[in-house]
């Protein structure tokens, strides 16, 4: 029977079908030190960028054994922990991994290891590391880079959209490295501006375009979330985190289990074997979202005529095998 580490490990460990990763890899590998600058710390987008990169960082069981966390005393502000929220940024990030990996990953605030292997500055600020990368976000914009000099002006927006699509990438990198590829199959990014509004890429900051604002955008009308998995959390994850509101169906029959709970990024430990649906729906209802959870699979869903429609007019569609999107 397999461990909880070993289940927890069990799809990133799988054997690469596309060849780019070297086969199998040695339990608990990497140190990762993660670090912001005080004027990143201080805002939500720099905030939302922290505890998205932890979040994903602490889920890479048997690849990142420990991850140092150099973290100004900053209150928490609304809306960045969707669990584990304490008072302070530092203390919640710590709670996200202790919540997310128990002791399959350590985590120490403000520590003075220098020996990390990989360096993470949110904002622009130096460390430690035989490979560092620098990272800045702000609305739809963000960018990861390795040559320095990273933009440090305190981002103007509370979206997490920027912010989360640079914590995957960083996050991505540092499990590259710790993974490993195979030679000749893949490199590190050096510089990677974008922005996720207009799916294009620049080589300066000041060339990409931001896109609008919750506010702006208004309400959203119903739509579906058809299968409530990690797709679905990350979604979730960030409209809420972006002060989105609107009005949803949760459509799965599913449940958690250790083996997937390693990229579900709006639960931990606890939620195992937690209804899917139900987890996700809770989350949308206690952020402003109007949502209804329909605990079945999406075949069944599809034909059932209305059966959990939220009001008249969106059974009326779905009784004509209408689902707008």
């Amino acid at each position: 029977m397999k461990q909880e580490i070993d289940q927890l490990a069990d799809r990133h460990l799988r054997p690469d079908p596309l060849g780019v990763l070297v086969e199998g890899a040695a339990a608990h590998v990497g140190v990762v030190r993660v670090s912001i600058s005080t004027v990143m710390a201080s805002s939500r987008g720099g905030q939302h960028l922290a505890w998205m990169l932890v979040n994903l960082l602490c889920r890479q069981f048997k690849v990142v054994r420990e991850i140092l966390l150099d973290i100004p005393a900053v209150p928490t502000l609304d809306a960045v922990a969707p669990f584990g929220r304490k008072a302070l940024l530092g203390e919640s990030l710590l709670e996200c991994v202790r919540l997310v990996s128990r002791e399959h990953v350590g985590a120490r605030l403000n520590s003075n290891a220098d020996l990390v292997d990989i360096s993470l500055g949110i904002g622009n600020v130096t460390s430690s590391g035989a490979e560092h990368w620098n990272l800045h976000a702000d609305g739809w914009r963000y960018c990861i880079t390795s040559s320095g000099g990273s933009c440090d002006a305190a981002p103007s927006s509370n979206l997490a959209i920027g912010p989360y699509m640079c914590a995957a990438l960083a996050a991505g990198e540092v499990f590259k490295i710790f993974r490993g590829m195979r030679p000749g199959r893949g490199a590190s990014i050096e510089s990677h501006f974008a922005s996720a509004w207009t799916l294009s890429t620049s080589t300066t900051w000041d060339e990409l375009e931001d896109g609008p604002q919750a506010h702006e955008v208004g309400p959203l009308p119903h739509f579906y979330f058809a299968g409530a998995g990690a797709v679905a959390q990350a979604a979730a994850a960030c409209l809420v985190g972006s002060g989105f509101k609107g009005c949803a169906t949760v459509v799965d029959q599913d449940s958690l289990d250790l083996s997937n709970d390693n990229r579900y990024v709006l639960s931990n430990l606890s939620n195992d074997r937690a209804d899917k649906a139900e987890l996700l729906t809770t989350h949308l209802m206690a952020h402003g979202f109007s949502a209804k959870a329909a605990p079945v699979w999406w075949e069944e869903f599809a034909i059932s005529r209305g059966r959990w429609a939220p009001d008249a007019d969106v059974a009326a569609l779905e009784r004509t095998y209408q689902f707008p999107i």
